[in-house]
């Protein structure tokens, strides 16, 4: 039987965390526990009196074909290993997604499988695209202007231009970006900001990996902005590793470059009737419903 975790469960869904994601951790579980996990909706199936199985639920405001909707987010899917195979993950995801079909048109996943989450309605509809850089295969501009001291509120200035080329992304606040800062404090990441003239231009983050340096989020105001990220990147480590989302074709400005395509969040339309009326389609699947959407997506968000 399927329940609500209970506030003193905390700690049993924090074990689970690390005994089954704990070899992808890289302080991410710290700060998930101590930051992210109490404003989300956490639930479990119980055998001999432990939690076997569990999954969380995180609900955020998405624009959406200039629609602002609440979508939900299934994060933190788990099974104990001696309660796999007797089908609790399918009663725990069938029951979930019942009640979540009334409550929100659009649910998400990012799964380390997939295929796990097909059966159940998913497809995949957003990926990410690694761009491999070196400094022999790129030319270094100036980098005037990328400063390490963080501001929230042009963080979002440069997040709401930068969106504006996207749909299917989340609408950030303050406290997001708050959020962020804590949440590269904890991976070892940095933030840097990018100004023009005292004029915020975009924001990255990025991290080092011997001599490699991996952006895993890069917002920028226009391909000015991202040339210089990008110089400034190749200043500090031989090679970078840029991740964007695979709408952002860069090879159309830089020639070609070495790159790979990432599966990254599933969707499922919870309800399509109401999907067609909303967005005056006539879709009977998640995938050809979110191909009519108008500007390319940006599902970035782990929750």
């Amino acid at each position: 039987m399927i329940e609500r975790v209970l506030e003193e469960d905390k700690n049993e869904i924090r074990d689970i965390w690390d005994d089954i994601f704990g070899f992808d951790d890289g302080g991410y579980n710290n700060y998930y526990f101590d930051n992210v996990y109490d404003k989300g909706k956490h639930y479990c199936i119980r055998k001999d009196n432990k939690i076997a199985n569990t999954l969380s639920v995180f609900y955020s405001p998405y624009m959406l074909n200039n629609r602002m909707i609440e979508v939900s987010m299934i994060v933190g899917v788990a099974t104990l290993k001696e309660y796999r195979h007797q089908g609790l993950m399918t009663e725990m995801m069938k029951e979930v997604l019942d009640f979540l079909s009334y409550q929100n048109l659009v649910t998400m996943i990012q799964a380390y499988d997939p295929s796990l989450y097909i059966p159940y309605g998913f497809d995949i509809i957003y990926h990410r695209k690694s761009y491999f850089i070196t400094k022999d295969n790129y030319q270094i501009t100036e980098t005037r202007g990328i400063s390490d001291t963080v501001n929230t509120e042009d963080m979002l200035k440069a997040y709401a231009l930068f969106v504006k080329h996207f749909n299917g992304y989340k609408v950030r606040s303050i406290s997001d970006f708050e959020l962020m800062i804590k949440k590269c404090e904890a991976l070892g990441q940095k933030i840097m900001m990018v100004y023009d003239k005292g004029r915020i231009k975009g924001y990255f983050i990025y991290e080092l990996k011997e001599d490699k340096m991996i952006i895993d989020e890069a917002v920028y105001h226009d391909i000015k902005t991202l040339t210089k990220i990008i110089s400034w990147a190749l200043k500090h480590s031989d090679e970078l590793e840029l991740i964007l989302s695979d709408n952002e074709d860069i090879e159309k400005v830089y020639g070609p470059l070495k790159s790979e395509i990432h599966d990254y969040t599933m969707v499922r339309i919870n309800d399509y009737e109401l999907f067609n009326k909303l967005y005056g389609t006539d879709v009977t699947n998640t995938k050809d419903g979110f191909e009519l959407i108008n500007k390319p997506l940006y599902m970035h968000e782990e929750v």
